[in-house]
């Protein structure tokens, strides 16, 4: 079986963490900060399984998982829209991830 890409890896670590179970902690600390501030997404996931397997395979890949940064927005259609933009980036890879998230979920309302 081929190895993953870098791209693969990555989009693989932002579905887990906004949809696996496990993770939801990562979510929720994400929705605990200020639309449009970029976080580290160590810094909100350092302890879970899925983040710490992905930063393994990614420093095999020799990236700096610790430069993967994460936000939100409200969604440009409605203020009064359920769901939010979270955007992942990592600039040393010219990468990056859009998710839309149910903002329940992330502990908003």
């Amino acid at each position: 079986m081929d190895e993953l890409t870098i791209e693969e890896l990555l989009e693989d670590l932002m579905a887990d963490l906004l949809s696996a179970t496990q993770n939801q902690a990562f979510v929720y600390r994400l929705g605990t900060t200020s639309a449009g501030l970029w976080t580290t997404v160590e810094e909100m996931a350092f302890e879970l399984d899925s983040f710490r397997n992905a930063a393994r395979c990614l420093d095999k890949l020799n990236v700096d998982v610790s430069e993967l940064m994460a936000t939100w927005l409200p969604r440009p259609s409605s203020a009064a829209d359920h769901f939010r933009v979270v955007v992942f980036f990592l600039e040393s890879q010219s990468w990056h991830g859009l998710a839309l998230v149910n903002k329940c979920v992330m502990g908003l309302s």
